[in-house]
């Protein structure tokens, strides 16, 4: 192994150790979306959560998303899709519910507090590689190469 694998491994090593030393902050685990925005698959998702796996065939047939499943609840081919009151009556409920919570801006909160632990996570991140960069004989170009790198995430902006 030649010098500069062996300095490439070293950093892999050293990042994975520093960042690999603190978990991930809740909100990052996980990512919240507002529901206008979900994909076919979150809406799938979510009727897994509620119980209701038995309707992922027909909504994936149909191409129901998030702005779908939010906006043409009271049309009759929704109703139609499905076809078993009990649990279309469930899915009603459900979807109201989703719906109180996007009005309310609980999703818009969310995601401020998912930014915030982001722009944290990546300050911890840039004071761990500083300090390996003091540490480690690193060439100037790869001290450049990591330098930008960590700027442009400290300058990451999650609403562009």
């Amino acid at each position: 192994m030649g010098a500069g694998a062996s300095s490439d491994h070293a950093l892999r090593q050293a990042i994975l150790a520093s960042v690999g030393a603190e978990p991930l902050p809740h909100s990052l685990q996980h990512g919240l979306l507002h529901p206008k925005a979900w994909k076919i698959a979150h809406v799938c998702q979510w009727l897994r959560q509620h119980e209701m796996a038995t309707l992922i065939p027909s909504f994936e047939s149909h191409g129901i998303d998030g702005q779908v499943l939010l906006e043409d609840m009271e049309d009759p081919d929704f109703d139609e899709l499905v076809p078993f009151r009990p649990l279309r009556r469930k899915l009603k409920r459900c979807v109201q519910d989703l719906r109180d919570k996007a009005a309310s801006g609980v999703y818009a909160s969310a995601i401020a507090v998912r930014a915030h632990d982001l722009h944290e996570s990546l300050e911890h991140l840039n004071s761990s590689m500083e300090a390996l960069l003091r540490t480690v004989p690193w060439s100037e170009r790869q001290k450049d190469e990591i330098g930008k790198s960590l700027a442009a995430a400290l300058h990451y902006d999650p609403a562009a």
